[in-house]
């Protein structure tokens, strides 16, 4: 329960969490059972806004459904089943109601949430993938190369590196860039990796280091996330994340004061 917990947690960062007693007043007064995993959310965050809104228990409607969430339009997602029994999760479209209720597919609530998770954070990637292209390109002096899946696979293999998926869309899509941090395309990780280590970086055997800013390299993982040689004990973030996360911290920053222009010196031929 701890990985998505901390997850939800992370991408609710207000939270305004029920006590113990409160919970078990809404259980006795909708007359529910609710889950493990919804009783942890309750009292770990409140009501979350991130991957559904959710939203304080409604007395019954359309018989037993008890709704705890929504996504910002006609679907509301209820509780059923009446205690002792534990809760589960079924979802409603107020647009095309059921003849029958008690068919309506249920399933556990921490499945329901984790599936909800994935999905909007592949929302998320996607949109940060179609906008990315077009940060970079205004950052860019020109046209990289881009290796096809065939050249990266290759090379993953040639030099036994696990490249997550994330980084194998960049390579095959962008290539490499500079903005907002060194990253090479996977032909070139074997020459950055070499060279993280002359310069005394810590890699270990097996990563192959794809970016470098401000005397920090950064290498995969054996589970795909990124790690800083600057700072290996940090929390891991997949690529994609990590790199919004440089994308939003260098379009955030303030510009830069232009240097004062120097005197133009020309080199004889």
């Amino acid at each position: 329960m701890t990985n998505w917990l901390e997850r939800l947690r992370a991408r609710n960062p207000a939270w305004h969490p029920l006590t113990d007693a409160a919970v078990a007043a809404l259980e006795a007064a909708l007359n529910l059972h609710f889950p493990a995993a919804y009783k942890a959310v309750l009292t770990a965050i409140g009501y979350p806004s991130w991957p559904v809104d959710f939203g304080a228990p409604s007395p019954p409607v359309f018989g037993a459904l008890v709704g705890f969430a929504s996504d910002g339009g006609e679907v509301q997602y209820c509780f059923a089943g009446a205690a002792p029994a534990e809760a589960r999760v079924v979802e409603l479209d107020l647009e095309e109601l059921p003849t029958d209720f008690g068919e309506l597919p249920a399933e556990p609530f921490e499945d329901w949430l984790v599936a909800e998770m994935d999905r909007a954070d592949e929302d998320d990637d996607q949109r940060f993938r179609d906008a990315l292209d077009t940060a970079i390109s205004k950052h860019s002096r020109g046209a990289p190369y881009v290796p096809s899946a065939a050249e990266v696979k290759e090379v993953a293999a040639r030099e036994g590196l696990s490249l997550p998926p994330g980084y194998v869309w960049f390579a095959t899509t962008i290539g490499s860039t500079a903005w907002p941090l060194e990253i090479v395309d996977a032909g070139e990780i074997p020459a950055l990796t070499a060279a993280a280590r002359r310069a005394g970086a810590e890699v270990p055997a097996g990563a192959g280091v794809f970016g470098a800013d401000g005397g920090a390299y950064y290498y995969f993982a054996a589970d795909g996330g990124v790690v800083s040689s600057a700072a290996p004990d940090a929390p891991r973030a997949s690529f994609l994340a990590f790199l919004r996360a440089q994308v939003d911290a260098r379009e955030k920053a303030p510009p830069k004061a232009k240097a004062p222009a120097g005197p133009v010196v020309r080199r004889r031929r």
